[in-house]
């Protein structure tokens, strides 16, 4: 059975990574499972879903690595994957995150995965989380310096300067003409070692 294709979005809260995979199930030719971070968190009861609360930790590393679980299975059964979540790797010491992330990325290392970095600028990041009302003011500041530090991706999109559609066509020409991805390994390498 051939494999299917992982594109995973990797960006700060409000970078526009939903738009982006929607705008990419309607570019490509072939079908793709739009499957969020967001979304795998919302199948639990809302009381899991308060911020800080001995609840939502509770289920934190659990349901990240569901998340990831989830991606290799389906693209492993031979079904292909638009994935969006944070990957927040953690630079200062080896934390049970840290040792999360390294587990989790290791699930995919079997996996044909196109690791793309959705960037976009912070007046714009806090303008859109301002806007959307439903996250927690800060929370894209917070991730800014982090999610972007490891410099791994594939291909990287500016969503604060091009329209969803726009960085949909570049990930698109970018997936035609590269065979093999790299980024996902590199950065499972380096955290790996760490």
């Amino acid at each position: 059975m051939t494999k299917g294709t992982i594109i995973l979005l990797s960006g700060t809260s409000s970078a526009g990574k939903t738009s982006l995979a929607l705008a990419l199930q309607t570019l490509l030719p072939d079908p793709y499972f739009r499957i969020s971070s967001d979304d795998q968190f919302a199948l639990l009861h809302p009381r899991f879903l308060r911020p800080g609360t001995p609840e939502r930790e509770s289920v934190r590393f659990p349901m990240v690595r569901a998340y990831y679980h989830t991606l290799a299975a389906v693209a492993s059964s031979g079904s292909s994957v638009i994935a969006d979540t944070i990957l927040m790797p953690d630079w200062t010491d080896v934390t049970e995150m840290h040792q999360v992330n390294v587990e989790c990325l290791g699930l995919l290392q079997s996996e044909r995965v196109y690791f793309i970095g959705v960037v976009c600028s912070l007046k714009e990041l806090e303008r859109r989380e301002r806007e959307r009302g439903n996250r927690g003011a800060g929370s894209a500041r917070a991730q800014f310096a982090l999610v972007h530090a490891h410099g791994c991706y594939d291909v990287t999109v500016d969503t604060s300067e091009k329209s969803p559609e726009e960085c949909a066509k570049e990930i698109a020409v970018f997936l035609s003409k590269h065979a093999e991805p790299t980024g996902l390994r590199r950065l499972y390498t380096w955290m790996k070692d760490e």
